[in-house]
């Protein structure tokens, strides 16, 4: 018990994880069309991922593979959080000289996403997986290349594709976790969620979706810029798609892996392109 608490303590608090410094203090939201266009191009793309992914979904109504694949993709959402904690603050550094509101405005809200881990992990604790088991599973190959997209484009690009995964993640957080949430309390018990459902009330009440957006245009500033924007979304979607079918793999003991993860990438951009 001691040693369980001595790893929470390192690694924050729940109640550190769930205060905020990064809430939206924008007036106005910016580029709103555009940002019509791609609130559009999140929904076509989350829709054909369903589709795709449908067969195997309908796994999750067998109790144990639902709670098996909650547990799994929780634990993957920790270690990603983690692995963020690195790479945000490097954004801050390409920043720095270029634009320093963002810098001090990505740095603020980087910073707290740094700790939400702990909120998952909250809910991992709940069902009795510790941070011995979290910190001690293999990370998925999809999570190895987001890692390497992001840092690749760092250093060959600029900050765009980093700050544009907190436009996507905050937004699909939005469309599909209050529905998978509810799935999971109908069957684990809402003390399960409790973490989750902390997070998602947090995001909302900082309106960290139009902070995201408005700190990702500033980097938008020509249309071959909004060309490149769209084209790390379903980039970012792809592996996102990825990431899913390599979660179910691994649930259900079927052979895949990171072949599986790669056919998903090739679909998932393909689909992403013709639906702009």
């Amino acid at each position: 018990m001691n040693t369980i608490n001595i790893q929470v303590e390192t690694r924050g608090s729940y109640e550190e994880a769930e205060l905020s410094n990064s809430r939206n203090t924008h007036s106005k939201l910016a580029r709103p069309e555009f940002r019509n266009t791609c609130d559009a191009l999140l929904v076509t793309l989350l829709e054909d991922g369903n589709r795709r992914h449908a067969q195997v979904m309908a796994r999750l109504a067998d109790p144990d593979v639902l709670r098996r694949f909650f547990i799994r993709s929780t634990i993957e959402n920790v270690r990603r959080i983690d692995l963020m904690r690195k790479i945000n603050p490097l954004v801050c550094v390409k920043a720095a000289a270029l634009d320093p509101l963002l810098c001090k405005k990505w740095g603020l809200y980087a910073a707290d996403e740094g700790l939400h881990s702990r909120m998952f992990a909250r809910d991992l604790h709940t069902l009795g997986i510790g941070d011995d088991v979290i910190y001690a599973t293999p990370q998925l190959f999809s999570t190895e290349l987001l890692c390497g997209y992001l840092y690749h484009t760092l250093e060959e690009e600029g900050p765009m594709a980093v700050v544009a995964s907190g436009y996507y993640v905050e937004s699909m957080a939005r469309l599909t976790q209050p529905r998978w949430l509810d799935q999971i309390e109908a069957v684990l018990g809402a003390s399960a969620t409790r973490g989750s459902r902390a997070h998602l009330l947090l995001d909302a009440q900082d309106e960290h979706i139009d902070l995201a957006w408005n700190l990702s245009m500033r980097l938008v500033k020509t249309p071959e810029d909004e060309r490149r924007f769209m084209e790390h979304i379903q980039k970012l979607h792809a592996l996102l798609s990825a990431y899913v079918g390599e979660v179910f793999g691994a649930v259900l003991g079927e052979a895949g892996g990171a072949s599986a993860t790669a056919t998903d990438l090739v679909h998932s951009v393909e689909a992403a392109r013709s639906a702009s």
